[in-house]
């Protein structure tokens, strides 16, 4: 069967994806299991099911973090009961890379249980906080189809459940949590030896390291395309891109470098995953700060160089109302002899691993774009 990829992560996982032995989701249409039931019913796996292919996701797309019982209100373990019976309640964390959410990706999780048909179900998982750099968090519950406080001591020690949390990307592939359990065919499970729980694991997929060291940012606005950084003048604070620069500039970028030991001083082709680079931009002080990552341009000595290209987030875009986004942002105008300017200003700061570099503490860099004011649409565009 086919695989198709949407994000880096899942990429670099693709040329290494093996079709899982573990369930999948009907769809999206799945049976729900009575009134009010949050799980929903799953089969077993079916290669091409449900639209799309199956494949373990070893690359820290998706991991676990932990999964047990927890504690009841007046002691003993929590229970969700229904009309009939009462249920042991599973609850647990699952981190996924920001680059599979970004892509459409969502966080579900498929689990069975060893007591009567052993079907699957599936649950979709909810957004905490807690992650590190690179990763959010999610929650979910597993409280439905499984072992109950009524059962024989005998009967719920020979309980078992086996589960696996998986993200289903914009194409319908289903990627399932293989960064413990290197077969295709294991999955977590919970068993009386281990508690019923699955515990955190730091060294599994930890969040990236804060670099040692980064900075020397500049700017390089030229015609001289050889290179998108050497040559670039220190940026101070403030930098202005102006209408030369959108007309005849062929580089427009602001640079920076990172040092981080073992990892940037060698030709790591795991940098992309390791490093979370990001540039963090507003036009408006009150606004929420946009954001986008950033690929490395080269190395320079033993350091990774990251570049963002200005043209990419100019707000008047050449000044046409296809490109344009300069109705959604504020501008002053400055009067000049050779015609009055249009002037939008932008914050900006960068992050690598979620460490930021700034200026100087709690500052932003000052992008100020500039066009002629004749130049831009007259009223808002359609």
């Amino acid at each position: 069967m086919s695989h198709r990829a949407t994000t880096p992560l899942l990429a670099a996982a693709l040329a290494a994806a093996t079709p899982l032995g573990c369930a999948v989701d009907v769809s999206d249409a799945a049976v729900l299991d009575g009134e009010g039931a949050r799980a929903r019913l799953a089969e077993a796996p079916l290669e091409g099911s449900a639209g799309g292919a199956d494949a373990a996701e070893r690359a820290c797309g998706i991991v676990l973090r932990r999964v047990a019982r927890p504690a009841g209100p007046t002691g003993g373990y929590e229970t969700s009961c229904g009309a009939s019976q009462c249920n042991y309640v599973w609850a647990g964390t699952l981190d996924v890379a920001e680059a599979q959410l970004a892509a459409g990706a969502t966080p579900h999780v498929l689990y069975q249980t060893s007591m009567g048909e052993r079907a699957w179900y599936q649950v979709d998982a909810v957004e905490t906080s807690g992650a590190g750099a690179g990763f959010r968090r999610f929650s979910f519950r597993i409280d439905e189809h499984t072992p109950s406080p009524g059962m024989s001591f005998s009967s719920l020690n020979r309980t078992h459940i086996e589960l696996v949390p998986f993200v289903r990307d914009a194409d319908g592939n289903r990627w399932f949590d293989h960064n413990r359990n290197p077969s295709p065919f294991d999955n977590y499970l919970l068993v009386v030896d281990n508690g019923w729980a699955v515990q955190d694991d730091p060294s599994v997929c930890p969040a990236p390291a804060v670099p040692d060291w980064m900075g020397n940012v500049v700017a390089r606005i030229s015609r001289d395309s050889s290179h998108p950084c050497n040559g670039g003048t220190p940026l101070v604070d403030t930098v202005t891109y102006s209408t030369w620069a959108r007309q005849r500039a062929t580089v427009s970028n602001l640079c920076f470098e990172v040092w981080e030991p073992g990892l940037t001083d060698w030709q790591n082709p795991d940098q992309w995953r390791l490093l979370d680079v990001r540039a963090h931009y507003r036009f408006e002080p009150n606004d929420p700060w946009q954001w986008q990552w950033l690929g490395a341009v080269d190395h320079l000595g033993n350091n990774a160089r990251y570049a963002l290209d200005l043209g990419g987030v100019d707000p008047f875009a050449n000044a046409t109302c296809a490109a344009a986004s300069s109705e959604t942002v504020p501008t002053e105008t400055l009067s000049q002899p050779g015609g009055d300017l249009a002037r939008a200003r932008m914050e900006l700061y960068f992050t690598v691993n979620g460490a930021e570099l700034r200026p100087s503490a709690a500052t932003s860099w000052q992008v100020l774009f500039e066009e002629y004011a004749s130049a831009l649409p007259a009223g808002p565009c359609p």
